[in-house]
């Protein structure tokens, strides 16, 4: 099972963007168009590639596309993309993978007060998990993941102060390979955020949700409450907090959700900080979990051209069903981009992940010196 947690899927109870449920500003006053390409080459080392034994090492090559299409009017946005890209292990060729993935997002103003958002996104991944070799010892097929993700919500201001969001969520994950656990999950619920003055606003919110994962059968019912807060023109913070209700397979379960943050934006240094508690669907692995998650982001741009970066994050989990199920994971990354044109980019990072199970040593993931990492952009 070492091997299975790279390709689950999880799916978030609530929602922390609901946190700014609003009427989305109008699209813009006359009709337009807008068509954008980016093409990606990635070359760099890694050690311990997709969690494998320690000791073993490979170049990997990357190259991606992404291609984007919009169009405006005074009432009507609509966006499509679609992105591809091929990941090559020199050492590992049995850890090559393919991905190809489609979106399209839909706004509609009915009036000032009333708006319509529509997103659909689909993706395809193609690779295997571990290879057959006698550090692992863990062969496991090749898998095809498949995903679909629908959202619909209708935005309306009762009044300058009230808005009121309906919302819809359906999603879908699958995979080819006997052992992973696919599945699918419904969201329906609403949110009202009241705002008072210009600094604060006060956040309502409640979910039914109905998942299915193999056997587990589960119904859930979320209520949380939040608060919003502008400390000044730079420094911003929320928090949310709430409980969740299930039953179904395994009995009933009553859990707590909570999710603050606060951000800040100081002449060319942007910050910010996470915590969340959530409860989620491991698709993949046919588990309820229930996750700690705490990250932070911090970006410094030097000139109009140099950006630096660098997060991390630290995360907790467990099944509720079954205590001997837990692990932890760590994800920290340095990066720096450098805009050379209009068109051309140049980067390179510094990635670490670590995944660690009870009772078992920690597996790690490098990504060391990313030789560089150019981008070419259209138009």
């Amino acid at each position: 099972m070492r091997g299975a947690v790279l390709v689950v899927a999880s799916v978030s109870v609530a929602t922390p963007s609901t946190m700014h449920a609003q009427v989305p500003a109008p699209p813009a006053a006359g009709p337009q168009q807008w068509t954008g390409l980016t093409l990606s080459l990635d070359e760099s080392w890694q050690t311990n590639p997709r969690f494998l034994a320690s000791g073993s090492s490979s170049f990997v090559h990357r190259i991606s596309a992404d291609l984007s299409h919009s169009w405006t009017t005074p009432r009507l946005q609509v966006s499509l993309q679609g992105l591809g890209y091929g990941q090559l292990y020199s050492s590992f060729p049995n850890l090559n993978r393919f991905s190809y993935s489609g979106g399209a997002d839909g706004l509609y103003l009915f009036s000032p007060s009333t708006a319509l958002t529509v997103k659909e996104f689909y993706s395809s991944t193609y690779y295997e998990s571990v290879p057959n070799t006698p550090t692992s010892g863990l062969p496991l097929p090749l898998v095809v993941t498949r995903s679909n993700s629908t959202t619909v919500s209708l935005s309306h201001k009762l009044s300058p102060e009230t808005t009121v969001t309906p919302h819809f969520r359906y999603y879908e994950v699958s995979f080819s390979a006997t052992g992973f656990t696919g599945g699918d999950m419904v969201i329906a619920g609403t949110d009202v955020r009241h705002a008072f003055g210009s600094k604060d606003g006060l956040l309502f919110l409640y979910d039914y949700q109905r998942s299915s994962a193999g056997a587990l059968q589960r119904d859930a019912n979320t209520a949380a409450a939040g608060w919003d807060h502008l400390f000044s023109t730079q420094v911003s913070g929320n928090a949310l907090v709430g409980v969740s209700r299930y039953s179904g397979t395994g009995g009933n379960l009553t859990l707590p959700y909570a999710d603050a943050g606060l951000s800040a934006k100081l002449q060319s240094t942007n910050f910010g900080i996470r915590y969340q508690h959530t409860v989620s669907q491991a698709f993949g692995l046919g588990r309820d979990r229930v996750g700690n998650y705490v990250f932070g982001t911090i970006g410094w741009r030097a000139n109009r051209s140099l950006t630096v970066a660098a997060s991390g994050g630290y995360g907790t989990n467990y099944d509720p069903l079954a205590p001997t199920f837990r692990f932890n994971t760590t994800n920290d990354q340095v990066s720096v981009n450098q805009k050379l044109t209009r068109r051309l980019f140049l980067g390179s990072y510094y990635r670490f992940s670590r995944f660690g199970s009870t009772g078992k040593s920690s597996l790690s993931d490098h990504s060391i010196g990313t030789f560089f990492t150019s981008a070419l952009r259209w138009p």
